[in-house]
């Protein structure tokens, strides 16, 4: 079996319609070791840019009230406190899985709003989404908008190990409260991680 060249730009290419179409014409039987890399890497792109728009999704979910299939696109203005029941019956997950979508989609889309947008130019994948909006989630909206900006340009080079405990020591020296309240319910191995209250 022949090799094939891989699309010029493609380290580079943007998520979206164009990447989506590329990458299902590529036969990775047909790719060697480093171009699978480079395939592999670009997939990713285009999938943090799909959750994106799926956390999206979720999001206006939870504020689209009860309707028919021919209703209005209407919006209410609280969330649906069910919402988590909603997704796992449109995708068939479990409650657990549709509540925790529905935490990261608004924790992503609302609260972080600049975490949403990296998300959708393939920049952050949804574990490192789903595990920075579980860290920040008892911080003040400002002190994690922060600590989100002060993350955003490593995030492409960084594990969820590494990025765990940056955001916890960042989470520390802005915040040291939630830290604290997680040494006191018997968590002191997770807050030892970040050093000592």
């Amino acid at each position: 079996m022949s090799g094939i060249q891989l699309p010029e730009g493609l380290p580079e290419m943007r998520p979206g319609r164009r990447l989506a179409r590329l990458l299902s014409t590529l036969d990775p039987a047909r790719l060697n070791g480093w171009q699978l890399g480079v395939v592999l890497d670009a997939q990713n792109r285009q999938l943090a840019h799909d959750q994106a728009r799926m956390l999206a999704t979720a999001r206006e979910l939870a504020y689209a009230p009860p309707c028919e299939p021919d209703s209005p696109p209407d919006r209410q203005a609280e969330p649906n406190p069910f919402v988590g029941t909603e997704i796992s019956m449109a995708l068939t997950w479990t409650e657990y899985a549709g509540a925790s979508l529905a935490e990261v989609a608004d924790g992503c889309v609302d609260r972080l709003p600049d975490l949403h947008t990296a998300m959708l130019a393939g920049r952050v994948d949804l574990p490192k989404v789903r595990l920075i909006v579980t860290e920040l989630a008892e911080a003040s909206h400002e002190h994690a908008r922060r600590i989100v900006t002060r993350l955003l340009p490593e995030l492409h080079r960084c594990t969820t190990s590494q990025l765990r405990a940056m955001l916890r020591r960042l989470l520390l020296r802005l915040d040291p409260e939630p830290l604290r309240v997680l040494w006191r319910l018997g968590y002191p191995r997770l807050v030892s991680s970040v050093g000592v209250l």
